[in-house]
């Protein structure tokens, strides 16, 4: 099926994204990366109006006619084009960031150490709500309970983008929700980014921005939380799903990743106007620029660390 997706769309796309890993190579291919980018943003609209003739067609030509073979078939199709527009998608956003021509060298490089970088509301990003930890099981709850995005925009006081712009009231929220991870990317504030999403069994598909924070200096409150999380995100990625990301694109996970994650609510005044934060081929199911940010506690595969303490009490 995917073979018959790819015949269908420029030729270009039938190059697999590990041929472009190699950025001379890459260029080779297109007329600069700027018409990359364009390019591959065709192919994600039209591997999106693909969806429907591919079901119909096949709907024809295997005599489906029950709705939950047609609810089966059609979940098939979309996790199997979702993996080609996620492969479409990180190799569209590394050309986008070869092709920022504002961004310092050295930020199209790996980025290392592990230092906050930052300086847009840098207290509250460095800080930690002082709330009681409200608990959700599903990712749909949470973002239902959070204040309007017009609210925050026009907050009293106004929430400033400024460098000691501190928390409000509605920020000091802790809240920790069972997910999954889809994608993370490394920002150039040295901020972990990463989208979390429902179950991939269950619909709408709902996802959200969170982030590991950067450190900030060692006599802060916060740096011994702040690190043992992060230290607990690279240990996962040291041996996990190819390894810890490095660059301003985002690496996408197949299957994606359960999570157990909790932290402080933070409404990302940066991108309160114009686009959001994430990967373009999530962005519309991104409700929200509220964030879980900094995360506090991260626990990778929680159900089977459930289990393994039920085994421990019989």
């Amino acid at each position: 099926m995917l073979f018959f997706i790819t015949l269908n769309f420029n030729r270009k796309v039938l190059y697999a994204p590990s041929d472009y890993r190699n950025e001379e190579n890459f260029l080779k291919l297109f007329r600069g990366v700027s018409q990359i980018s364009v390019d591959l943003g065709e192919v994600q609209g039209e591997l999106d109006a693909a969806k429907t003739q591919i079901i119909e067609d096949a709907i024809k030509e295997i005599g489906i006619a029950g709705d939950n073979e047609r609810n089966t078939l059609t979940a098939i199709v979309n996790t199997h084009i979702k993996r080609v527009q996620n492969s479409v998608e990180t190799t569209k956003e590394s050309a986008e960031v070869v092709a920022d021509t504002s961004l310092p060298v050295d930020f199209r490089a790996p980025l290392k150490g592990d230092n906050f970088r930052g300086t847009a509301r840098k207290t509250a990003k460095l800080s930690i709500g002082n709330g009681a930890v409200e608990t959700f099981k599903d990712l749909k709850d949470l973002i239902a309970s959070l204040p309007a995005a017009n609210q925050m925009r026009n907050h009293i006081p106004p929430i400033t983008v400024s460098a000691n712009s501190r928390r409000v009231n509605e920020e000091q929220r802790n809240v920790r929700v069972r997910c999954f991870l889809y994608c993370a990317s490394r920002g150039d504030n040295n901020d972990f980014h990463l989208v979390i999403g429902r179950s991939p069994q269950l619909q709408p598909e709902i996802y959200m921005l969170t982030r590991v924070s950067g450190l900030p200096t060692r006599n802060s409150e916060t740096f011994s939380r702040l690190r043992a999380v992060r230290d607990s995100f690279k240990s996962h990625f040291k041996n996990n799903q190819g390894g810890l990301p490095t660059h301003l694109s985002y690496d996408f996970y197949h299957p994606p990743i359960p999570l157990d994650v909790e932290g402080s609510l933070f409404f990302n005044m940066s991108h309160a106007r114009g686009s959001k934060s994430g990967p373009v081929s999530l962005k519309s199911r991104m409700p929200t620029i509220w964030e879980i940010h900094p995360i506090t506690e991260i626990v990778f595969e929680p159900e089977k660390i459930d289990a393994a303490h039920a085994a421990e009490t019989v």
